[in-house]
């Protein structure tokens, strides 16, 4: 997972060999992900719940299908990623350690 400043006060995230990236503001506002119709995949929207931790929550067709919830460790060097899928009733966790 590669994260990287979008627009100057955004997040872009990229998958490396997954689908397209998600680039998001902390703006309350909807965004597609990068070179999906509006209309085909989910919207992202994004909070910050601190100064090392957001929230992604994803929507399609205006329903929440999934949040998440990504922090980072004052060190920088671990970054662990909760996602909650509507339809299951336990989260995965996910951890990342930067190489």
């Amino acid at each position: 997972m590669e994260i990287r400043p979008y627009e100057g006060d955004g997040l872009s995230f990229i998958i490396s060999g997954g689908g397209p990236a998600n680039n998001v503001k902390f703006d309350g506002k909807e965004y597609p992900s990068a070179g999906a119709s509006p209309a085909a995949g989910p919207d992202t929207s994004a909070r910050r719940l601190g100064d090392h931790s957001i929230e992604l929550t994803k929507k399609l067709k205006g329903k929440i299908v999934e949040t998440r919830e990504i922090t980072i460790s004052p060190d920088l060097k671990t970054l662990t990623m909760t996602r909650h899928l509507v339809d299951q009733r336990l989260p995965n966790v996910l951890i990342f350690d930067r190489a």
